[in-house]
C-alpha cells in the first residue's frame, strides 16, 4: 500500500485491516496540497469494477472530514487514467461508507483520488476492490427501498424517518455524522414503513440497526410484515431475525407481492433505531 503523504501516527497498511470503523487509519494530515491518493497493493493484475471507501471524520481532533470528491484511477501501462463510467453513492463522500462502481478494468495498480474539504484533509480507515460483474450487494438484488416513501409509528424530534431509505449506508453508527431514525424517548412496539406507488415483489431486506449504548439499544426483538391488501401479515418463510450491531441484518423469506412493507421493533428498556433499510425482489 502506498500514498502521495501519510500522516504521522497512521499507517497505509490501517485500511486492508478489515476494521472498518475508527482507529487505526490512513490519513493526510499536513499534506500541503489540495488533493492526494491511496493506492492498494493488488499484488498482481485484477478485475476490478467498484471500490468501497470508508472515510473517517474525527470530529475530536477536527482533522479530517470526508472530501469534497474522489475519483478512481487506475494504471494503464504508461499512465494514469480515470476508470470510465464512475457512480458514486452517496453521489458527495460522506464519512464512513461510500461505493464508486465503474466500468470493469484490469490493472495491478488502482488508486482513490481524494479533493479535501475546505480547512481538512481526508483519512481512510478500509478501502474495499470488487469485481462485481455488475451486480449490486451480495445477497441483495437492486435495493426497492429507494423507490419508496418511508413513514412510522413515531419519529424523535431530532432524527428523520428519511434515513430508512435515504441510500447512505454507514457500516456502523457514528454519532450524529449520518442520518438516522430513532424512537427516542418512546419504547414498547414500533415500526417502520416502506410504501410504494404500485406493488413491488419483494423476497429479501437489510435493516442497519443504531445502538449508542444509552437511550437507543437493539431491539429485544422485531419482524417484517407486508399488506396483504386490507391487513398486515408477518412475511412467509422468514428465515430469522437477527440483530447484530454493526451489520446489515438480513432476512430472506418467500415472494410476496405489496405496495407495503413494515418492520415492527419491540423494544427491551430503552428506545429503538435504523440507520438503512433495503428490500429486494
Amino acid at each position: 500500500m502506498t500514498a502521495s503523504y501519510t500522516a504521522s501516527g497512521t499507517s497505509t497498511g490501517a485500511t486492508v485491516d478489515c476494521l472498518p470503523i475508527n482507529d487505526p487509519v490512513w490519513g493526510s494530515s499536513g499534506s500541503s496540497g489540495g488533493t492526494d491518493s491511496y493506492e492498494p497493493d493488488l499484488r498482481q493484475s485484477r478485475t476490478v469494477d467498484e471500490v468501497r471507501l470508508y472515510f473517517r471524520d474525527d470530529r475530536a481532533g477536527n482533522r479530517y472530514r470526508a472530501p469534497t470528491s474522489c475519483n478512481v484511477q487506475y494504471w494503464n501501462g504508461g499512465a494514469w487514467g480515470d476508470a470510465a463510467a464512475q457512480s458514486r453513492s452517496p453521489g458527495t463522500p460522506k464519512a464512513n461508507y461510500n461505493v464508486v462502481r465503474f466500468t470493469l478494468v484490469g490493472a495491478q495498480r488502482i488508486r482513490v483520488q481524494t479533493t479535501y474539504a475546505s480547512g481538512f484533509k481526508t483519512a481512510l480507515t478500509e478501502v474495499k476492490d470488487y469485481n462485481r460483474g455488475g451486480g449490486t450487494d451480495p445477497g441483495l438484488g437492486p435495493n426497492l427501498a429507494l423507490a419508496a416513501i418511508p413513514s412510522a409509528s413515531c419519529t424523535s424530534a431530532w432524527e428523520s424517518v428519511t434515513a430508512w431509505n435515504d441510500g447512505i449506508d454507514p457500516p456502523s453508527f457514528n454519532g450524529t455524522v449520518d442520518p438516522r431514525w430513532g424512537t427516542w424517548p418512546d419504547t414498547g412496539e414500533q415500526w417502520g414503513e416502506l410504501t410504494w406507488a404500485t406493488a413491488r415483489t419483494v423476497r429479501s431486506a437489510q435493516v442497519s440497526f443504531f445502538d449508542d449504548n444509552g437511550g437507543v439499544r437493539l431491539p429485544a426483538s422485531w419482524k417484517l410484515q407486508y399488506r396483504t391488501g386490507s391487513a398486515y401479515a408477518d412475511v412467509p418463510g422468514a428465515s430469522g431475525y437477527p440483530a447484530t450491531i454493526d451489520q446489515r441484518n438480513q432476512v430472506t423469506f418467500s415472494a410476496v407481492s405489496t405496495t407495503r412493507l413494515r418492520a415492527v421493533l419491540q423494544s427491551g428498556a430503552n428506545s429503538v433505531g435504523v440507520l438503512e433499510v433495503k428490500a429486494s425482489g
